[in-house]
């Protein structure tokens, strides 16, 4: 018996039931409450789409502007995401998903107070900047909390968040420019603050952080960011790093662009209002997530991982 039809068989005998038993308790809690910052968080930064044909209309700029300040976003993103991930590290998981989550919800509240395309560029870039750097928290603290046989499948799982936010934003932003305008689509990332205040005060910092971690021993230099950056590169995680990077890139790149701009492309290219667009790419986001908890199961009780991912990339 080769090694992956003895890990799908190994997987199988296990099942769902072995799998509801081995997470209930404290992984997921920890589960639940990732998830659901991370939902709320990808929600924040989806209500952007949904209202870019009202911020051309604004401030009179045309969708290459407003483009131009999606596409810098994800470019000091990709450099926030290592930054998080280093202080995260250094300080902890739990602090960084209060502090990255809250003060990201708090610039996109701001989008709603701006009165200028300049100011909005500004908090636009920063609360996406912030944004992405949750991501690498919530995952680090599923892996490190979640039973080691069952992380795949968590991790995977931990995906659903983004489908879910951009359900969530559509339904927000369908209701709010039905009767309203752009503006008042962004309010409700204000609510975002105290619930992810809550989140974090029932988050419990992982067992491996406090073990191997500590704040005091790191900041005072026992390792220092040079160690810290060579161990990531060295050969022992150089080739799959490289490897989950150019598919990460793969996929991204195929989906970025339809999740932001295909709103404003049915509003004003097939003559949807702005308020039945977001409401039907609702629909279509809830399938999304669907999608994500079938590709896991199957990746975890069926197939294996790898099969599963590069069967999901065709």
């Amino acid at each position: 018996m080769t090694q992956a039809s003895l890990s799908v068989s190994q997987s199988g005998a296990g099942g769902l039931a072995g799998f509801w038993r081995a997470i209930k308790g404290q992984p997921i809690k920890t589960f639940a409450i990732c998830v659901t910052g991370l939902m709320l968080s990808a929600m924040d930064q989806a209500l952007y789409s949904y209202a870019m044909p009202g911020i051309t209309r604004e401030f009179n700029v045309s969708l290459d502007v407003v483009g131009a300040i999606l596409s810098v976003s994800f470019l000091v993103a990709s450099v926030a995401v290592i930054v998080a991930g280093t202080f995260t590290d250094y300080i902890g998981r739990r602090r960084m998903f209060i502090t990255l989550t809250a003060l990201s919800a708090l610039c996109v509240g701001i989008h709603a107070l701006v009165d200028s395309i300049e100011w909005l560029a500004l908090f636009r870039i920063l609360g996406f900047a912030l944004a992405a750097g949750a991501f690498p928290i919530t995952a680090t603290i599923i892996v490190e909390v979640a039973p080691a046989r069952y992380r795949g499948i968590l991790s995977g799982w931990l995906q659903m968040s983004y489908p879910l936010g951009f359900a969530l934003a559509a339904f927000v932003a369908s209701r709010a420019l039905a009767d309203y305008d752009w503006r008042v689509s962004f309010y409700p990332a204000f609510a975002v603050i105290p619930i992810v205040i809550w989140l974090g005060s029932m988050l419990k910092e992982t067992d491996r952080f406090q073990a191997t971690a500590g704040p005091v021993a790191q900041l005072a230099g026992s390792r220092s960011l040079k160690q810290h950056f060579a161990e990531l590169v060295s050969p022992k995680y150089r080739g799959r790093g490289l490897i989950a990077f150019f598919g990460t890139f793969s996929a991204n790149l195929s989906i970025g662009g339809a999740s932001f701009f295909l709103p404003t492309f049915l509003a004003q290219d097939r003559g949807l209002s702005e308020a039945d667009a977001a409401g039907l790419l609702a629909y279509s986001w809830v399938i999304a997530s669907i999608g994500y908890l079938a590709s896991s199961y199957i990746g975890e009780f069926i197939t294996t991982r790898r099969n599963t991912v590069i069967g999901a990339q065709w």
